[in-house]
């Protein structure tokens, strides 16, 4: 199978996935599956020494997840569904973070490792990442990826209120802010904005690095 742009696209698929539908049948986590309503209205970005979290008319609803020892939360309206990653096909000079390609119901996708496009610290003694196993199908303004993950904890509605802003100096840019749990553990909620520029940086870096280089078979 040859690489091109449109193991990127929103439009690459040939089976409809639902922008909302975020099911656990692909990961190791609850097999049940979750109902979210409709993205929420977003407003302005409040100015802030770091990245900021959308205003939100109402509450937000978030998909959290563990990438090695961290805990990670999306907006939903990011993710498409949680899916079983069996079998990646790598491509030949393809840039740091793209694992590879898969097929998501008949159609290529690429499969990137999302701690590593982001440039974020996950903690010691992480196994390496092959892009096998669970991962997130982003769906962010017209792009789509699968994100290599290690387990999706749950997707609950959260008050916007909850979540405190990110605003301190040296804060990584892709964090939006932190969501407190009753456990004790915090939620580092990924910034929607941030993590689609750097997806749409390294799908540019592949084309011009791999210049269609053929993927060494049918994912």
């Amino acid at each position: 199978m040859s690489h091109d742009d449109s193991v990127w696209s929103e439009g690459g698929g040939s089976g409809p996935a639902s922008h909302h539908s975020v099911v656990g049948a692909g990961s190791r986590a609850d097999r049940g599956s979750a109902t979210v309503g409709p993205r929420s209205a977003t407003g302005s970005r409040p100015a802030t020494g770091g990245a900021a979290l959308r205003q939100v008319d109402a509450d937000l609803c978030l998909c959290t997840f563990r990438i090695g020892g961290q805990l990670f939360g999306l907006d939903v309206g990011a993710v498409g569904e949680v899916f079983q990653v069996e079998r990646v096909v790598r491509v030949p000079l393809a840039p740091p973070g793209v694992l590879g390609l898969t097929n998501l119901r008949g159609a290529a996708i690429a499969v990137v490792d999302l701690a590593a496009v982001l440039g974020l610290q996950v903690g010691e003694n992480v196994a390496p990442v092959d892009g096998r196993g669970p991962a997130l199908v982003l769906r962010l303004q017209g792009l789509r990826c699968c994100a290599n993950i290690d387990v999706v904890e749950s997707v609950a509605p959260v008050r916007s209120g909850a979540i405190a802003e990110s605003d301190a100096v040296g804060e990584h840019p892709a964090i939006a802010g932190f969501l407190p749990l009753a456990d004790g553990r915090v939620v580092s909620v990924l910034d929607v904005e941030v993590l689609t520029e750097h997806v749409q940086r390294l799908r540019l870096r592949q084309a011009a690095e791999t210049g269609g280089a053929p993927g060494g078979g049918e994912p």
